[in-house]
């Protein structure tokens, strides 16, 4: 992720929130910083509240640490923030290891009953902006695209007339397509920023149609080479190198990009 880029560890977890605001504005995400939340009890409202770290497009919770390690401590902690506050998904980072670590948990009927929560994707396998696939776009509309120019979200496409854009999609900021033998992007994928897509290379002249199916998610700062198809519902990992195909329903990072994990189909978005 961008902050700890930046940063590295060692630091309080003050100055990782104050660059997380930061970030999140950047990358326009919509969030709310230590915001008071009332809690209740068998349905009753308690007096005290509580103040999560940030809370994300209105449903997803998250907090920061500066631990050496993340434990079954701060997992349980984030579990009972997200019974008491009704949300259903949280994202627990931590900035204190060489390596960020961070984890996303969805708060089911089943997880509340049992005491345990499901958890969705562990840190080698999405960056921030993947934290939950919600309708984050209730006002969304497809974005005017020049030649070569840069949309109002800062992303650039080239051969524009070869790219096929779908519904619904999020496109970071200083992402770089070259649609010259066609890109094709269909609804509600995710695409972090900093990514450069080619469906030709200068390098070997290799050429093809790049192919990024619906709902699949790309991180940030990620590279995905010609004639590559990403699967439906597929995670890549951000800073990955996409050189092969990526089938349906998995997570891949790594340079190259290999599969890591599987994905349920519990755990897809609508």
């Amino acid at each position: 992720m961008e902050v700890h880029k930046e940063l590295g560890c060692g630091f309080l977890e003050a100055v990782y929130h104050e660059a997380l605001e930061r970030e999140f504005t950047t990358q326009k995400i919509p969030f709310k910083s230590q915001s008071a939340i009332r809690m209740s009890y068998k349905g009753q409202p308690l007096k005290k509240s509580y103040q999560p770290d940030f809370v994300c497009f209105d449903e997803v919770l998250v907090e920061i640490k500066a631990l050496s390690g993340l434990s079954g401590t701060e997992e349980a902690q984030l579990l009972n923030y997200l019974k008491a506050t009704g949300l259903k998904v949280g994202l627990l980072l931590n900035f204190g290891t060489k390596s960020l670590e961070h984890k996303r948990y969805i708060n089911s009927a089943e997880s509340v009953e049992s005491g345990k929560s499901t958890e969705v994707e562990s840190a080698t396998s999405v960056d921030v902006e993947s934290v939950k696939s919600v309708d984050r776009f209730r006002d969304w509309e497809y974005p005017e695209i020049e030649d070569g120019k840069p949309t109002k979200y800062n992303w650039v496409v080239q051969h524009k007339d070869k790219f096929k854009l779908g519904y619904k999609t999020d496109i970071g900021a200083f992402t770089y397509i070259n649609a010259k033998y066609g890109v094709v992007i269909e609804d509600f994928v995710q695409i972090g920023s900093h990514c450069s897509i080619y469906s030709i290379s200068t390098i070997d002249s290799k050429e093809g149609q790049v192919l990024l199916k619906r709902n699949c998610k790309v991180g940030s700062h990620c590279v995905v080479l010609p004639g590559v198809t990403i699967g439906e519902n597929s995670t890549v990992g951000a800073f990955s190198l996409v050189n092969e195909d990526i089938p349906d329903n998995v997570v891949a990072a790594g340079v190259p990009a290999k599969v890591i994990n599987k994905i349920k189909s519990a755990d897809y978005a609508d």
